[in-house]
């Protein structure tokens, strides 16, 4: 019988502080407490969502209980010392008085019982409160993980007593780096216009960019081409922003309205287009300063593209139309007929007065008035 297939997410889960990618400043922290046995009893770990969390949860309690390596981290809450609850399910006071009463028995194996709560902000009021006494009198034998994505929900007397650590959102070029390796490992061929795509659709969470790569796989074979990406997608093709964005000002609308028709024919969603479009003024406007060059995250050849783009638009007229497009956006919401705002926008693209030949007019009438 063939083996059952699994996702990637599952099978490039770390299960080393080396693996996590871009948490070393969590990573090192961890490592230095266990080596020289300073272990705290609770910790608090933040961030956004697929940075790490729950799996350096994971590693810490493999680590400290000494699981063996052939233990999936899946399974690590049937081992006899490691329990992972779901806070959004278990948040009733009465899911913490039986958690306390467990935290009371000693480990059956090893040296600690670890206890890891996910999205530990779904608790409630009485069941934090319920959990605090636990906190300021822990058995020596627990040790408490939490993760949450919002701890400013967390109550003050818990954050109080447990050591905090924020994840960082992983950053595209890091994705990219990382997904580069699974690819080969998986003998899937993929250009970086298609990492890069998959690596900013996942905005900063790993986890994501996993899951969307085996959707691409899905639909297109172990040969993930650009543009069959962008159809698995609907995902805005940067050769079609560049087209909206090179109507500014020009007073020819057409060609952006008819491609504009297409992507609509091709099912593209219109906030997926608008937010595009937003970032790719953004790339404009941050093109500008070569200090702000390394935020643009793209692909060599299309960085390239937006140094050009950025010395035939000014910062003023790149600011207006993320400010046109953000309009857009909030109209777009409660419209009718959502497609005719983003329509009204192309045109206002078109039609729009360069910020140079706004200045050149102030300047006549600044002269005209003086003469006078």
């Amino acid at each position: 019988m063939a083996e059952s297939y699994r996702a990637l997410t599952r099978v490039y889960r770390p299960s080393s502080f080396e693996d996590i990618v871009a948490q070393e400043h969590v990573s090192n922290t961890l490592k230095n407490a266990i080596e020289h046995d300073r272990l705290a009893h609770a910790y608090m770990f933040c961030g956004p969502r697929g940075v790490g969390k729950t799996t350096m949860a994971r590693v810490l309690a493999r680590t400290i209980n000494h699981v063996d390596g052939s233990v999936d981290g899946e399974q690590l809450n049937q081992t006899l010392n490691i329990t992972e609850i779901d806070a959004a399910s278990n948040n009733k006071v009465e899911d913490v008085h039986s958690l306390r009463e467990s935290v009371r028995i000693p480990p059956q194996n090893g040296r600690y019982k670890v206890y890891i709560i996910d999205e530990v902000h779904m608790l409630s009021k009485a069941a934090f409160n319920a959990l605090l006494k636990t906190l300021e009198e822990p058995p020596a034998h627990v040790v408490f993980i939490f993760a949450t994505t919002e701890p400013h929900k967390v109550l003050p007397t818990i954050l109080s007593r447990v050591q905090r650590f924020d994840f960082r959102r992983i950053e595209t070029d890091e994705i990219v780096s990382r997904l580069s390796v699974i690819a080969q490992k998986e003998g899937i061929t993929i250009d970086q216009e298609s990492l890069h795509l998959i690596a900013k659709r996942a905005d900063g969470a790993l986890r994501d960019a996993l899951s969307l790569m085996d959707q691409a796989v899905a639909f297109c074979g172990t040969s993930i081409t650009y543009s069959a990406i962008l159809e698995a997608f609907h995902a805005v093709d940067v050769e079609d922003l560049f087209l909206f964005s090179g109507c500014l000002g020009t007073g020819h609308a057409a060609d952006a309205l008819v491609r504009f028709q297409e992507l609509m024919q091709d099912g593209i969603d219109i906030q997926e287009f608008l937010g595009s479009m937003t970032q790719h003024f953004r790339h404009i406007y941050l093109a500008k300063d070569e200090r702000t060059v390394p935020y643009i995250e793209a692909t060599q050849d299309t960085l390239q593209r937006y140094l050009e783009a950025a010395k035939a638009l000014s910062s003023e007229d790149a600011l207006r139309g993320i400010h046109l497009v953000n309009q857009a956006q909030m109209h777009v919401r409660e419209a009718r007929q959502p497609r005719i705002q983003v329509e009204v926008l192309i045109a206002k693209l078109a039609h729009m007065t360069p910020s140079s030949e706004l200045a050149a007019l102030k300047s006549q009438l600044s002269g005209a008035k003086k003469k006078d």
